[in-house]
C-alpha cells in the first residue's frame, strides 16, 4: 500500500504540474471570447473550468497529504458549504437534468477546513450526477447525529455499485469509472481521515447509491488524543 500511495502521490504531483498552466490559458481565452459565445455555454465553460480548478487543488493536496499537518480549521456551516458547492456545480447539473434537493436539519457551526469539505462534496456530487444519465434529483440531507457528530448524506438514484466493489473505494488506482484512475475515491478516503469522519456507502445496483458522510462537530485538541480505531469506514449495505 505504502508504495503505491507513494506512486499516486508522484503521479498527483506531475498532473497538477502539467495541467495547471493549459487551464490558465484555456480561462483568459474563454474571458477574451466572452462576447463571441452564448451566456449559456459562458457560464457552462467556466463552471467546467472552476470544476477542473478545484480537481488541480485536491490532487495537490494529494500529493502532499503526508506533510499537512497545519490544516486551516475553522467554524463554518455546513449549509453555506453545500449551497456554494451547489453554485459552481449549477451548470453542470442543470446541463445533465439534475435537480437538487437540500434538507437541512443542522445548523450551527462545525469545526473543519472548508476547502477540503468542498472537495469531498464536490466530488461526491460530481460522482451522483453521472451515474444518472438520465437526469432526475440528487437528494442532500445534512442531520444532527448525535452531540458530537453531523451526517451529510448525499442520495442520488443511478446505477449503484456492486456490492464486491464498494470495500475497494478509496484505494489507490481503483475506480468505478471505466476511465477512472481512481484519484477522487482516495482524495475523499484522505480527506476524511484528515477530519477524524467516517465514509460510508449504502448502495444497490439499478437503485442508487446513498453515501454518508460523518464529521465531528469539533475536531480534536491534538491528534495524539486520538484513539487509532478512528479512521474512514467504507461498507455497503442495500437500499430498500
Amino acid at each position: 500500500m505504502t508504495d503505491d500511495m507513494d506512486i499516486v502521490k508522484r503521479m498527483a504531483a506531475g498532473i497538477v504540474h502539467e495541467v495547471r498552466n493549459p487551464i490558465t490559458v484555456i480561462k483568459g481565452y474563454t474571458t477574451l471570447l466572452r462576447d463571441s459565445i452564448s451566456p449559456k455555454h459562458s457560464t457552462l465553460i467556466h463552471s467546467q473550468i472552476v470544476i477542473l480548478e478545484k480537481l488541480m487543488d485536491g490532487l495537490e493536496f494529494l500529493a502532499r497529504v503526508d506533510d499537512i499537518d497545519n490544516l486551516n480549521f475553522r467554524n463554518v456551516k455546513l449549509k453555506n458549504v453545500v449551497h456554494n458547492c451547489l453554485d459552481d456545480l449549477y451548470p453542470v447539473l442543470q446541463e445533465a437534468g439534475i435537480q437538487v434537493e437540500i434538507k437541512c436539519g443542522y445548523h450551527r457551526d462545525i469545526e473543519c477546513e472548508q476547502r477540503l469539505i468542498s472537495m469531498l462534496l464536490n466530488n461526491q456530487l460530481i460522482n451522483a450526477a453521472e451515474s444518472m444519465t438520465e437526469g432526475g434529483v440528487i437528494s442532500i440531507r445534512i442531520v444532527d447525529y448525535d452531540q458530537d457528530y453531523v451526517n451529510i448524506q448525499i442520495e442520488d438514484k443511478g446505477t449503484g455499485i456492486s456490492a464486491e466493489r464498494v470495500p475497494y473505494l478509496g484505494q489507490p488506482f481503483f475506480s468505478t469509472k471505466e476511465k477512472g484512475i481512481g484519484m477522487g475515491g482516495m482524495l475523499c478516503r484522505s480527506i476524511i481521515q484528515k477530519h477524524y469522519g467516517t465514509l460510508i456507502y449504502y448502495t444497490d445496483i439499478e437503485k442508487g447509491t446513498i453515501v454518508n458522510i460523518q464529521l465531528p462537530k469539533q475536531q480534536p485538541i491534538s491528534s495524539v488524543e486520538i484513539d487509532n480505531s478512528i479512521q474512514s469506514d467504507l461498507d455497503t449495505l442495500s437500499c430498500n
